[in-house]
């Protein structure tokens, strides 16, 4: 999803998560949290608060394959598996990042107010908004509530989010009653 968003500086933004290995020179599997992402040769990069230069990269897949100039060797590139892999700038400006959805108010295609994004559930097909509801909120029912919490969980796809400002714009029709 591409959302028009303002941009922002001097920002630590999440890419993704260190899966893995390829191959034995030290290629490093990345499970990717924005699709849009496009890596280049030059760019840097932080894993652990270390910066790495970006040597190439390719999607294989479900991951993007990295190549860093300063790890050439399957031992060194097996340290980093689990670790979390930063940006310190926006790369696009209309990319939004999770980060920048997180604690919005979310509203529905009549413009009323539902709740506030809380959490992102990553799945295998899509993530999704978790949105916690005022209690006693009507707007919801018949809406999948999670738990004992007042939470209802909202596609992140462009069928059910229509726009991302100041707020969340989210159209219910299609969850079904």
């Amino acid at each position: 999803m591409s959302f028009k968003k303002s941009e922002e500086h001097n920002r630590i933004f999440l890419l993704g998560s260190i899966v893995g290995t390829h191959g034995l020179k030290g290629e490093l599997k990345l499970r990717g949290e924005y699709a849009e992402f496009v890596f280049s040769e030059g760019q840097e990069l932080f894993i652990d608060g270390h910066a790495y230069t970006v040597e190439a990269a390719r999607p294989h897949k479900n991951n993007i394959l990295l190549k860093l100039k300063e790890i050439d060797d399957l031992t060194t590139a097996e340290k980093l598996r689990g670790r979390q892999v930063e940006i310190n700038q926006r790369p696009d400006s209309d990319m939004v990042f999770h980060e920048d959805i997180l604690q919005k108010e979310v509203i529905d295609q009549n413009n009323k107010r539902i709740g506030i994004v809380t959490d992102i559930l990553y799945t295998p097909a899509h993530d999704v908004l978790v949105i916690t509801v005022p209690l006693g909120s009507a707007p919801l029912r018949g809406r999948e509530i999670r738990g004992t919490s007042n939470e209802i969980l909202i596609p992140y796809i462009d069928k059910f989010v229509q726009e991302i400002s100041d707020t969340i714009k989210v159209d219910l029709r299609e969850l079904g009653e």
